[in-house]
């Protein structure tokens, strides 16, 4: 047997079939989410000028810059309403829709 022929790494596998595949312009399920409709708290005041918030997801691990139309002063409950890159555009959460509209951790 000559064992520069021999295959190292098994047997090969059968090709994916063509009409299965989904084109190349298709968009991907994996890579980016939108933040768009996640809740979070406010760390600076927000305004029109900017602000930054801390989101409540998992993948979510550092403050985003954030951007809104009224004013919202630091601790509020906000909720993602629009994506501009790495900003985010918020507005504050109706005292209705949350059990507390502050948050302790940040007063």
């Amino acid at each position: 047997m000559d064992l520069r022929r021999r295959r190292r790494h098994g047997p090969r596998r059968p090709r994916a079939d063509p009409a299965r595949r989904p084109p190349r312009d298709a968009p991907r399920e994996r890579g980016h989410w939108s933040p768009v409709g996640f809740v979070g708290v406010t760390t600076e005041a927000t305004g029109p000028a900017g602000g930054e918030v801390r989101l409540d997801d998992v993948r979510e691990l550092e403050r985003r810059l954030a951007t809104s139309d009224a004013r919202i002063e630091r601790g509020v409950r906000v909720r993602v309403v629009a994506e501009n890159g790495p900003r985010v555009q918020v507005e504050a959460l109706d005292a209705g829709e949350t059990s507390a509209s502050r948050d302790p951790q940040t007063n």
